[in-house]
């Protein structure tokens, strides 16, 4: 039962934040997600509900499984969010990754009349990876949002 429980809690902490416009998931973000756009820091402290604190206990599955669809870029952080592949960039980088540029986004990256602006981050990052990200091209309009997505896991 145990598994099949942690399944419904993923499956319900995936819907929190899937299900942005919903009055549940609304509440549960406001009382518990303590500034966290995402699920990669979830925590849950021992006066958090119990469903709360089984999201928090099974967030390592929505993280291990996630992606992110870049729309316009506004809303993924081009370092720690995992928007090229399964892992994310500071962890494919070459070398650390300055502090100061760890909150910038990947519209931050951009330029809408050149692109990619490399010279900030193609130092950091492997070949094949800029490759990948050379494959990404942004659209500079509000209602192309980033879209949070399920990858395929490995068996």
């Amino acid at each position: 039962m145990r598994p099949l429980n942690s399944a419904h809690l993923a499956k319900l902490g995936w819907r929190v934040f899937n299900e942005t416009d919903s009055f549940w998931s609304r509440v549960l973000r406001a009382n518990y997600c303590r500034n966290h756009s995402g699920f990669a820091n979830i925590s849950a402290r021992s006066t958090d509900s119990p469903i709360w604190r089984g999201i928090a206990e099974n967030v390592h599955t929505l993280y291990k499984g996630s992606g992110i669809a870049i729309g316009n870029g506004r809303s993924t952080s081009f370092w720690s969010h995992k928007w090229v592949g399964p892992k994310t960039l500071r962890e494919l980088a070459t070398a650390p990754v300055p502090s100061d540029v760890l909150p910038l986004r990947v519209c931050d990256y951009w330029d809408e009349n050149r692109g990619w602006k490399w010279e900030l981050f193609s130092h950091l990052l492997p070949a094949p990876t800029l490759s990948s990200i050379a494959s990404f091209e942004l659209v500079n309009d509000a209602k192309y949002q980033d879209q949070l997505f399920w990858r395929e896991l490995p068996t």
